[in-house]
């Protein structure tokens, strides 16, 4: 499997990051291409105390048509299934590049601890939780995959005793090819990042897009993990203080494109080079 970033550049405390790529477009899934997965609301310690207000949406997009929506507020799901997931299934003859993907958004405001996780099980901690799969099922045929991560989340702390966290993590076959992470803390100070960062509490936010490639060879897979926490910080509760944060962001598939084997390409560069040998011996 071959990978490849699309650009990456790095955060900025209070401002907003935007990571360009490619444009999108839409066009049919290769027949012989299976991509699915489930992601997960984590009911288990999730959902937040009394003392929160606490809501929001997970869903799954499928030929630009909404598939699977779950909405709750506090501990009570108010739209969807009881199990909180948004199903993608999608074995060839789809569009892609219509929005397709997991998405999904969130919004706290509280003055105590509490914690909330979406994902598609990068933790196998949600046995309803499943990666993105990815198969190419072809004989012959290589495929290149182009996804975007779509993001933009903020946490807001103040008091004497208050922290909020906010993480989006992203694996491809297992490894960690991006992380947006902000902690707010009026105790042990900011955190951008796994990295310090000036002030203690306060307004701090990221957004942007980031898209990533990469390619699967005649009958190769791989998989996509997709997560999302928001959390107060690590104290048993917050003594004194408010936490405010909110969250929004979206796994699409933008577009799937037919590779020619190297095969191929070395039977073009001898056709190339013959033709340009008969041009100068004339």
């Amino acid at each position: 499997m071959k990978f490849a970033l699309k650009a990456i550049c790095p955060f900025l405390l209070v401002a907003s990051v935007l990571l360009v790529g490619t444009s999108a477009k839409a066009d049919l899934i290769p027949n012989e291409v299976a991509i699915f997965g489930t992601y997960v609301f984590d009911e288990n310690g999730s959902f937040a105390p009394p003392a929160a207000n606490q809501s929001g949406t997970i869903y799954s997009i499928i030929a630009g048509v909404e598939n699977a929506k779950t909405e709750y507020t506090d501990a009570t799901v108010t739209l969807g299934n009881e199990d909180i997931s948004a199903l993608f299934s999608q074995h060839g003859g789809g569009t892609v590049g219509s929005g397709d993907g997991f998405g999904g958004n969130a919004l706290v405001d509280a003055t105590n601890t509490f914690a909330f996780r979406a994902d598609t099980d990068l933790d196998d901690s949600n046995s309803l939780a499943s990666p993105l799969n990815i198969v190419n099922n072809s004989a012959l045929q290589r495929y290149r995959f182009e996804f975007s991560l779509t993001f933009d989340h903020q946490v807001d702390a103040s008091g004497a005793d208050a922290g909020l966290r906010s993480d989006i993590d992203l694996e491809l076959a297992g490894n960690r090819i991006f992380n947006s992470e902000l902690i707010s803390d009026t105790v042990i100070g900011n955190i951008v990042n796994g990295a310090p960062a000036s002030g203690f509490g306060g307004l701090l936010t990221a957004s942007g897009t980031f898209q990533f490639s990469f390619e699967l060879d005649p009958g190769e897979f791989t998989e996509i993990g997709f997560d999302y926490t928001m959390e107060s910080a690590a104290y048993p509760f917050i003594s004194s203080g408010q936490t405010v944060g909110s969250a929004s962001y979206f796994l699409s598939i933008d577009n799937i494109v037919a590779v020619p084997e190297p095969s191929s390409l070395a039977l073009v560069g001898v056709v190339v080079f013959g033709l340009v040998y008969r041009r100068r011996r004339r």
